[in-house]
């Protein structure tokens, strides 16, 4: 069953922050509502016909209240080194907190390489 626009009982599309994150809301249940695209740019005096529109917008209103913060990410992961901890049976979350990147990155690799996470006890 699909969500229901909080405001006129429309299919919803969106999620509205109803104190927003600039202002210090935060993506609790019981700070968000769903929404129709229609319903989401009568709120924000908006044409929301995309979710990257939204986006921007978003991006732009804290940028201008200066709480806009730029992710860092890392340019290049060792595959080899992903390969390689994997194969001595360290878990994709112990791969990921030694190498400073995210569990996602780690099954990607190890997906792409056609190697399965293998979840071996170490040896003490």
């Amino acid at each position: 069953m699909a969500d229901l626009c909080g405001n006129c009982g429309a299919e919803a599309s969106h999620l509205h922050h109803i104190v927003p994150r600039s202002l210090g809301g935060s993506n609790s249940k019981s700070n968000l509502v769903n929404l129709c695209t229609d319903c989401h740019g009568k709120i924000h005096s908006k044409d929301f016909t995309t979710m990257k529109a939204l986006q921007l917008e978003g991006i732009k209103r804290a940028k201008e209240a200066g709480k806009y913060k730029v992710q860092v990410r890392k340019k290049t992961v060792d595959r080899l080194q992903v390969c390689y901890l994997n194969t001595q049976g360290y878990s994709s979350y112990k791969i990921a907190e030694v190498m400073g990147i995210c569990r996602m990155t780690v099954y990607r690799i190890l997906n792409k390489e056609g190697l399965k996470n293998v979840k071996v006890r170490l040896k003490e």
